[in-house]
């Protein structure tokens, strides 16, 4: 008996030693699972498309000839009003057009008078490309000044650059250089000048 209850005892280590080794060459431990990713929060998407509008201060100066003789140099400190509309195009470039008001004062310190008082209106055709919330533009258009007490008006075209930038959703501030060329075949006189325009705006 005590034979029969070796035998089966070497039996049975033998069985769970051949188990065991089965067991530890077959098994595969599981690859590591990789941590799963998550996107950094993206920066928010800046657009310029929109009606905007706001109010401007100019200070321009400039030459006057007339009949193709110089008549005088001039210069000139003007407010007003301006709006208009931008459409931000997927490749980030930047149109849109635009009216402004001027109204100020035109010095001569030669002529008589010496001084007059009128508007300026500019219709403006704009194109820039945008660099977040900074959008430097150029601009072109036509440009008429009305003067009172001035026995001439005269129209021609304006052109510039400048940078409008955006304080947040609603808000936007800039400037630009703005170069006018007016001429009255009547007279005939022409008036060429460059401005420098501080500008604010409302965007809708």
């Amino acid at each position: 008996m005590r034979t029969i209850a070796r035998a089966a005892g070497l039996a049975g280590i033998a069985f769970a030693a051949s188990t065991t080794m089965a067991l530890a060459s077959g098994y595969t431990a599981p690859a590591p699972t990789p941590p799963a990713y998550v996107a950094p929060p993206s920066a928010p998407v800046v657009s310029w498309t929109g009606f905007y509008a706001g109010g401007q201060i100019a200070y321009g100066s400039g030459n006057v000839t007339v009949g193709g003789a110089p008549y005088s140099s001039l210069n000139s400190l003007a407010y007003g009003l301006f709006a208009g509309y931008n459409y931000h195009m997927p490749s980030n470039w930047v149109i849109g057009a635009e009216i402004g008001l001027l109204h100020g004062t035109v010095n001569l310190p030669t002529g008589a008078p010496t001084s007059y008082t009128g508007n300026t209106i500019d219709l403006r055709l704009r194109g820039g490309y945008a660099m977040g919330r900074a959008l430097l533009y150029g601009f072109v258009g036509g440009s008429r000044t009305s003067l009172s007490g001035a026995p001439f008006t005269p129209s021609g075209w304006t052109a510039g650059v400048g940078v409008d930038y955006m304080l947040n959703a609603q808000f936007m501030v800039g400037a630009n250089v703005a170069y006018r060329n007016l001429q009255d075949s009547s007279v005939p006189m022409q008036a060429t000048s460059t401005a420098i325009e501080l500008r604010a705006a409302y965007r809708f």
